[in-house]
């Protein structure tokens, strides 16, 4: 080929891809400062992306409902894992009563664990929803997390949880509600090893 050729194949040929820095150009991404730190990467000044060195904001509180997320979260697993078990137990003897065997006794110890499980994990995630709504409720007019404001909340948990069921029950339950907020406030919380599990 003469230098011709290699003139018009020159001036035909296509323009070269654009760059990282032509294409951040009007971002910023070409500004050089001497006491700016150019990313080798993609040429971009790394003061223009401010992104927090942990992924969790320590300096951001969660508040009170967020907390109580994996207390929720822990009182439905355990219900249906405890109400799974009883179900369980009550599903094979109560067969084994009947005398049912095989497909039929299988099916039928299946649901007494669903249906139990079911209910006890309804039940313990109800209350641990109510006590969360009521314990927040209470810290806006008592902001200190202290006894009282624990036992007032597993007071009015329980009665209210058995409002419904006349006024023996929902005493019966007031009263169960206070007991568990009172061994949770003045045995477990303040148990060193234990304090660091839940």
């Amino acid at each position: 080929m003469s230098s011709e050729d290699y003139s018009a194949a020159a001036t035909l040929a296509p323009p070269p891809p654009p760059t990282a820095a032509g294409l951040l150009g009007g971002l910023g991404g070409v500004h050089r400062h001497p006491q700016h730190q150019l990313s080798p990467y993609l040429n971009v000044n790394p003061s223009y992306v401010q992104t927090p060195e942990f992924i969790v904001n320590q300096e951001q509180k969660k508040g009170r409902i967020e907390q109580s997320f994996a207390g929720i979260g822990a009182s439905l697993i355990s219900g249906g894992a405890a109400g799974g078990a009883y179900g369980f137990c009550d599903g094979l003897r109560q067969t084994a009563a009947a005398g049912m065997k095989g497909t039929l006794r299988r099916t039928q110890v299946m649901n007494y664990t669903v249906k139990s499980g079911a209910s006890a994990s309804n039940a313990l995630g109800t209350l641990a929803v109510m006590y969360s709504c009521v314990h927040t409720l209470a810290s806006q007019w008592h902001e200190e997390d202290d006894e009282i404001k624990c036992l007032g909340s597993g007071l009015l948990t329980g009665a209210l949880y058995k409002s419904t069921a006349g006024v023996v029950k929902c005493v019966t339950a007031a009263a169960f509600g206070l007991g568990i907020a009172a061994t949770w406030s003045f045995l477990l919380k303040r148990n060193e090893a234990l304090s660091l599990y839940i």
